[in-house]
């Protein structure tokens, strides 16, 4: 589960980690990211912009479902984009007596036409600070970054580069030549 308490975590402002994307009809999307606060925190934000070039003005959107900084936006098929991993705190509560920066596999898929985020399937392992493009619909290019375990944790693949396919009926990631994970 996910979690994160700051305060912050609603209201837009100075961020860090966050990401962007084009939408189809010109404006821009502006996701998620990291917010420091008071105590030193870096929190994970749900809350989303869209910026109109032409009127100059930002405006709030749907938020996501879940707080993330420091993941990837990227493009899959017909004006929707997915948004995949990332970073978020996790605030102290017994018995744990310190918060945690957690990774995360959680995908989720934005809708330009109606403006809203939906939980898509997992990817096959946590990860954050990684690159991503998607060259075709349903096809996902993954290079690098970090796994689960965080700093110490980088991909056990020398330089990791995989490509992840999305099966939408089954809602899982694949890596091609491999099987999927039984249900």
């Amino acid at each position: 589960d996910m979690l994160s308490l700051g305060p912050y975590n609603t209201t837009p402002g100075l961020r860090y980690g966050h990401r962007i994307a084009f939408l189809p009809d010109g404006r821009v999307l502006i996701a998620g990211g990291m917010w420091r606060g008071p105590e030193l925190v870096d929190y994970g934000m749900t809350f989303c912009e869209v910026y109109d070039p032409v009127t100059n003005m930002m405006s709030m959107t749907g938020g996501m479902n879940a707080p993330r900084g420091r993941f990837e936006l990227v493009p899959i098929w017909g004006g929707k984009f997915a948004a995949m991993g990332g970073l978020y705190y996790q605030a102290p509560s017994p018995p744990m007596t310190a918060g945690l920066y957690i990774s995360t596999a959680d995908v989720e898929i934005f809708d330009a036409a109606t403006m809203t985020w939906s939980p898509a399937a997992d990817l096959p392992r946590p990860m954050y600070d990684y690159a991503a493009t998607s060259p075709d619909p349903n096809r996902v290019l993954i290079f690098d970054g970090y796994d689960g375990f965080g700093m110490s944790g980088k991909f056990h693949d020398a330089f990791f580069i995989k490509w992840f396919n999305h099966d939408a009926d089954r809602q899982k990631w694949k890596i091609p030549g491999q099987p999927f994970d039984p249900v």
